[in-house]
């Protein structure tokens, strides 16, 4: 079975309108993903990460609150609660601190890495460098930067 940990940047940069709906159409395309035979093997941890964390247990009922500041101790608890999961998938717009880029190539050091750039003020250096393969996917490669891992 493949275990993928979906970390969504639920951060202040992360809360205009636009930002808010594509992470919706990822979330949705994911729990579709879920329902297809090609990655009926693979089962996903769902985290909302910024100002709090947040894990989701109820993947029909998703509610994420876009504020605040992200710091790193989230990331820190999901790479402790989280060991036996080998992959990991990044949404989010790079929007964020060198302390917390440095956590996320932390969590993701034993683990294959993707990451989905989310808006037109997307950082995609910051998230080249935490993706595995140095590669940066848009919101229509979802199916593809799942494959990736």
């Amino acid at each position: 079975m493949k275990k993928i940990i979906v970390i969504v940047d639920t951060s202040g940069s992360m809360a205009e309108d636009d930002k808010n709906a594509v992470v919706r159409y990822l979330l949705s395309g994911i729990g579709n993903l879920r329902e297809k035979e090609e990655f009926s093997d693979c089962f996903f941890a769902l985290y909302g990460w910024g100002e709090a964390l947040q894990k989701v247990e109820d993947w029909g009922n998703i509610r994420f609150a876009f504020s605040g500041r992200s710091g790193t101790g989230g990331l820190e608890e999901i790479g402790k609660e989280e060991k036996e999961y080998g992959s990991l998938l990044l949404i989010s717009d790079g929007n964020f601190t060198e302390d917390v880029k440095n956590a996320f190539l932390k969590l993701g050091r034993d683990r294959r890495t993707a990451v989905i750039s989310v808006g037109m003020d997307a950082r995609r250096s910051v998230l080249r460098e935490i993706s595995t393969k140095g590669e940066v996917f848009a919101v229509t490669e979802l199916v593809t930067a799942v494959r990736s891992l």
